[in-house]
C-alpha cells in the first residue's frame, strides 16, 4: 500500500465515525505491519490536506520580518477563506511579511521587492 492510499483511507475512516482514537491507533498499527512507519510524516501531511478540503480550509505559512497581525494579512490576501495559520519570525525579509500556501505565494516583503527591482536592473543593463 502507498502512502497516498493509506491516507485516503484514514480520511475515509475518520469521515464514518465520531471515535476518532480507534482510527488513529488502527491506522499507525496498519502502517508500522506494513513496514511504512519512515512514510509516516507523507501520510499525515496528505491526510490533513483531504481534512483541510474536506472542511474549505486553506492551511498558510506567514513569515514576517517582525510580529504583525497576521490574520488581518491572511484575510486580505485570501479574500476572506478559511485559514489554518502558522507564522514565522523572519528578519531577513527586513519588513513586510510572505504568505505562502499549497497554490500561492505572495511576497510583500522588502527583501522581495528589492530582489524584483535588482533582476529588473539586470534585464535592463
Amino acid at each position: 500500500m502507498n502512502p497516498k492510499a493509506f491516507a485516503k483511507e484514514w480520511f475515509e475512516l475518520l469521515s464514518r465515525t465520531s471515535e476518532w482514537g480507534s482510527v488513529h491507533a488502527h491506522m499507525l498499527r496498519k502502517i508500522r505491519g506494513a513496514g511504512k512507519l519512515s512514510q509516516l510524516s507523507f501520510v499525515l501531511r496528505m491526510l490533513r490536506s483531504m481534512l483541510y478540503a474536506s472542511a474549505g480550509i486553506v492551511p498558510a505559512l506567514v513569515s514576517s520580518a517582525r510580529p504583525i497581525d497576521v490574520k488581518a494579512f491572511a484575510a486580505q490576501v485570501l479574500g476572506g477563506k478559511a485559514a489554518d495559520i502558522t507564522t514565522k519570525e523572519d528578519p531577513s525579509l527586513i519588513a513586510g511579511a510572505v504568505l505562502e500556501t499549497d497554490e500561492l505565494r505572495i511576497d510583500a516583503s522588502l527583501r522581495g521587492q528589492l530582489h524584483a527591482l535588482h533582476e529588473q536592473m539586470k534585464l535592463s543593463s
